[in-house]
């Protein structure tokens, strides 16, 4: 197989990921939105499914020389709730740090407990996210101006499937960003007491969505 040859198959690699990416993200929305996800009631290492998810980045953390600093409180206890709809959830939010963070640049990722609650949350120097497109940023296909220059082949759908299954586990998330210094994502969970619910559909995982 010749050079030009490569290329065009490399080309068509890329165009299919993102093609099973977006219809991966378009089937997560739908099942939020019909309700029919199922959530689980069962004891998580928050830990561990967070380590897992730098873990999935880390080629991507090294290609770009970006540190990533880990600032976990000693005594984060075992929550009662689902691991894979909460890694859902860290993935987006970790791999959009990644993605808007400039090369070289830095990501903080800290847990600590608050009121009976977990509180997750990643800040990075990256590109921030323009003060008058704030309100619109956890609606559907929404795209910051300045992130669609740097990053066109997101969904525009992982802050919004994040924040519908924070509703449905009783959860929040909260921002605070500023254009070209950064932005900084909270999240908070309960300990104990999610209420589980049977549904017939399961989230996909969707690393790069």
């Amino acid at each position: 197989m010749g050079e030009r040859d490569q290329k065009i198959v490399g080309e068509i690699d890329i165009a299919n990921e993102r093609m099973i990416r977006l219809v991966g993200s378009l089937l997560n929305v739908s099942r939020l939105e019909m309700g029919t996800v199922e959530v689980k009631s069962e004891p998580v290492d928050i830990i561990g499914v967070v380590n897992n998810i730098i873990n999935e980045l880390t080629p991507e953390i090294s290609d770009r020389m970006i540190e990533v600093k880990k600032n976990y409180d000693k005594n984060i206890p075992t929550l009662s709730g689902d691991s894979s709809l909460y890694g859902i959830i860290f993935q987006n939010l970790i791999a959009n740090s990644v993605k808007y963070t400039r090369s070289r640049g830095e990501i903080d990722i800290s847990l600590n407990v608050k009121d009976g609650r977990l509180v997750f949350e990643v800040e990075d120097n990256g590109f921030g996210i323009p003060r008058h497109q704030q309100s619109e940023v956890f609606k559907k296909l929404f795209g910051a101006d300045n992130a669609r220059t740097i990053e066109t082949d997101g969904t525009g759908l992982g802050l919004y499937i994040a924040k519908s299954i924070l509703d449905i586990v009783g959860g929040s998330i909260r921002f605070e960003s500023e254009e070209n210094r950064g932005t900084t994502f909270h999240v908070e969970l309960p300990i104990k007491g999610i209420v589980p619910k049977q549904g017939t559909t399961k989230l996909m995982n969707n690393l790069k969505g």
